[in-house]
């Protein structure tokens, strides 16, 4: 499911159940496997992002095509990151080094 979602977008899980505690519990266990999901431990909720961010600052220069990972149910930590879209210069006729996709990716690998 999460898959199907534009890029940037998010998926929100709630643990309102009729046991809410134990549903969270149960959740949390699962987050040591996706630790890129985010826990709100006021609302009992998880959110993911797919990749990239809203705020990834690769939007600025490149056209985002979302794909689906080799592996749809690993996690999207560290490196996989990537593995979720692949990028294309806004401008058709503007040709980047890979120093300047490096650059422009940096803040992405850095957080």
């Amino acid at each position: 499911m999460r898959w199907l979602i534009p890029p940037g977008d998010a998926i929100v899980l709630d643990c309102t159940s009729g046991d809410p505690d134990r549903q969270f519990r149960a959740w949390s266990r699962w987050h040591r496997y996706h630790p890129e999901w985010l826990i709100d431990f006021e609302k009992k909720e998880f959110l993911w992002y797919r990749p990239p961010f809203a705020d990834d600052p690769v939007r600025k220069t490149f056209n985002i095509t979302g794909i689906v990972p080799t592996d749809p149910t690993a996690n999207t930590a560290d490196e996989r990151y990537f593995d979720c879209f692949r990028v294309q210069p806004k401008v058709a006729t503007e040709e980047l080094s890979m120093n300047q996709i490096a650059e422009l990716l940096s803040p992405v690998l850095s957080s």
